[in-house]
């Protein structure tokens, strides 16, 4: 999966740019959290969007992330669970 990455101080915009189908928010999700942690070096902490465009929070340099926006999200708790060590 190819994503175009947006980094911010505390937040990533992730916008996925290779074919889905049927799209499946999860897994983007997980995918996007693999992506941005990889390039920023920081834990994602939430993430919010779409399976087109996701937002996600960042913990970098021990510093909390921001809080979760309202809207749709899967906690990072849940990709911990599924065996993510860098997450939760």
């Amino acid at each position: 999966m190819r994503f175009v990455l947006r980094l911010k101080a505390d937040r990533a915009e992730v916008v996925r740019v290779s074919p889905m189908f049927p799209p499946n928010f999860e897994e983007v999700a997980r995918r996007g959290q693999i992506a941005v942690a990889r390039e920023s070096g920081c834990r994602p902490e939430w993430v919010i969007g779409d399976p087109s465009m996701l937002e996600i929070g960042l913990s970098c340099h021990g510093a909390a992330a921001p809080k979760t926006p309202r809207g749709r999200h899967v906690a990072c708790d849940l990709l911990a669970a599924a065996g993510q060590p860098w997450c939760g």
